[in-house]
């Protein structure tokens, strides 16, 4: 009980490092659409086809808007699996990121989550002890 109450409480601590380490954000999900993109769905805005794993962040977040932000086009991030950089919100939007999905009703179940983002460039060592399930990263 001893050892499992230190791995408990080391693996809590772990958790608190990385909630407190990454990025607070609102996710939503998208699909290409004209009504919920520009007039070219199936084109994000670093000039790629969409693909599935492509998550378009809120401009103050990308590098290439001037706002700060230090992630660029083409970087992979973490929520609770690795999103690919390739698209933007619209300019309304602020520290939110928006998650493809070719399926409607999907991105319609996925609703709106709290999470954490964690650029690849951020030292996280211990995230492979925790997992999304077990620290509530998207609710």
């Amino acid at each position: 009980v001893k050892d499992s109450l230190a791995i408990y409480i080391e693996e809590m601590a772990v958790a608190l490092d990385l909630f407190t380490e990454g990025h607070p954000l609102v996710f939503t999900a998208y699909n290409a659409l004209v009504g919920q993109t520009d007039d070219t769905p199936n084109i994000t805005a670093s000039n790629k086809e969409i693909f599935p794993g492509v998550l378009a962040l809120s401009r103050e977040l990308i590098t290439r808007y001037g706002h700060g932000g230090n992630i660029k086009y083409g970087d992979k991030v973490w929520m609770v699996v690795p999103m690919q950089v390739e698209d933007t919100m619209n300019k309304r939007w602020r520290e939110r990121g928006d998650v493809y999905m070719m399926d409607y009703d999907q991105a319609r179940q996925f609703g709106r989550r709290s999470g954490i983002l964690y650029h690849e460039a951020d030292r996280i060592e211990f995230a492979s002890v925790i997992t999304g399930a077990n620290i509530g990263l998207l609710n």
